[in-house]
């Protein structure tokens, strides 16, 4: 009699056991939310990072560099950029981007201009936009024909004077994931130094 007892008893827990269990595994993102609803909102913390209060201004005209992934450094290609900003909030707008090729040689300008319209940049001062069009032959160092290029520019505005980012896609026969770009204001009649990358970024 004792071990019948003992058994029912052990049945019985083990199934309180398994029931408590099952509920606590429903119930938990409930009493997650119910819990995150209770808090006071300064005690709510945001996880995601890079938020500026204030989007640097970047209209006006730039000289854009591109450095196509796996060239040798001294193989680059030119434009002449011109941004036009417009403020939404203090820290999202939009931009319009004309993007005019430059030959190599002696960066004149060589083409017709890569556009972009109206992309929206976040409160992270970044945007994407596409990079489309032709590639000229005086523009083009590494096979000296006419090129086209279907990718996408990555950006992130660093100051009123640089911006710096990645391109995606396909230059002719030649893919440009992990290519790097970088953007300095012109500020006289010289054309600034290039820079690529952000790491090229201006003191």
């Amino acid at each position: 009699m004792p071990n019948r007892v003992s058994t029912r008893f052990s049945l019985f827990a083990v199934s309180s056991i398994a029931a408590l269990a099952l509920v606590g595994c429903v119930d938990a993102r409930g009493a997650y939310d119910d819990f995150g609803d209770r808090l006071p909102e300064e005690e709510l913390v945001d996880i995601d990072a890079g938020f500026v209060s204030q989007l640097p201004d970047v209209s006006g005209e730039f000289f854009l560099v591109v450095h196509p992934a796996g060239l040798p450094e001294d193989v680059v290609l030119y434009f002449r950029a011109t941004m036009t900003f417009t403020s939404v909030t203090e820290n999202t707008g939009l931009i319009d981007m004309q993007a005019q090729p430059l030959n190599f040689m002696d960066r004149s300008a060589v083409g017709d201009a890569f556009l972009a319209n109206e992309r929206e940049v976040g409160n992270d001062a970044a945007f994407t936009a596409p990079f489309v069009g032709t590639l000229p032959a005086e523009a083009n160092p590494v096979t000296q024909a006419p090129a086209p290029v279907n990718a996408e520019m990555q950006a992130i505005l660093r100051t009123e004077n640089f911006m710096c980012g990645t391109l995606s896609g396909q230059a002719g026969s030649l893919p440009l994931n992990g290519t790097t770009w970088g953007a300095v204001r012109i500020t006289g009649d010289e054309l600034p130094a290039p820079a690529y990358s952000c790491d090229d970024q201006p003191q």
